[in-house]
């Protein structure tokens, strides 16, 4: 099996926009998208160019699109520089570049707002989504993307070193077959990683659209399990809430 980044380059047509997400239970960072796009790169200007650029984000024909950090989502004014951007035609290649990272913080407003843009690309302009959760796209955005999700030959090839596996995803399928509370306690007693089970559970309900009565139960569940780790529950005692709120989800 070829990783994905060669598999795209053999395509005999790239599409418009890409959906990207990391395998289940590993999370990367935008350096390693980057790293996995330069891959990508690398392949597609191989015989374009006598002279290979060495470094993408010096070409004029990729804009890179990245969350404030210390804003808590994307802001309109962070998409300023697309609209210039995608009407410029193509200077050293066919095809030009978009790189959005964290589009788990993209709004839907702001999606909205890019869907004209997705739909009917100008100057063979194509769009890499990158996302470290699963989330559900909105209906018009993911029928306009194709969907990929990274595979661990895909990570091996360009040299990323498996990153920390979140606890919560790689039960998941455990979980999902576990139908009453007592094999739920009993798995749960037996983690040895109960801190990463739980940030991978509030990144699973982040990432999922669940109804509204739950989502607003996650600060409650965020409080009560420190609470319990403050004053020693026992782990049956901290499971039982947990348990509530991953079976009202799944």
């Amino acid at each position: 099996m070829k990783p994905i980044f060669k598999l795209l380059n053999e395509s005999s047509n790239i599409a418009p926009a890409y959906f990207i997400n990391s395998g289940q239970g590993q999370e990367l960072t935008n350096t390693d998208f980057e790293k996995w796009f330069e891959s990508f790169f690398n392949l597609y200007q191989e015989d374009l160019l006598e002279n290979k650029i060495l470094n993408f984000k010096n070409s004029p024909d990729i804009l890179l699109i990245n969350k404030d950090p210390s804003k808590k989502s994307f802001l309109k004014e962070d998409f300023s520089e697309l609209k210039m951007f995608q009407e410029t035609a193509p200077f050293q290649f066919k095809h030009k570049f978009c790189l959005i990272f964290e589009t788990e913080y993209v709004s839907e407003t702001i999606f909205n707002m890019l869907l004209k843009v997705l739909e009917e690309p100008k100057n063979n302009l194509t769009f890499f989504l990158f996302s470290n959760l699963n989330k559900k796209l909105l209906p018009t955005i993911e029928s306009r993307v194709s969907k990929l999700r990274l595979t661990n030959i895909d990570l091996e090839m360009i040299d990323i070193q498996k990153k920390h596996v979140n606890v919560f995803h790689e039960n998941l399928d455990k979980i999902k077959e576990i139908d009453s509370l007592i094999d739920f306690q009993r798995f749960y007693s037996g983690l040895k990683k109960e801190d990463e089970f739980f940030k991978g559970l509030l990144q699973f309900l982040a990432g999922k659209q669940i109804p509204s009565n739950i989502k607003m139960k996650i600060p409650e569940l965020i409080k009560w399990f420190q609470e319990s780790k403050t004053f020693n529950n026992s782990a049956s005692e901290r499971s039982y809430f947990l348990y509530q709120i991953i079976k009202s989800s799944l």
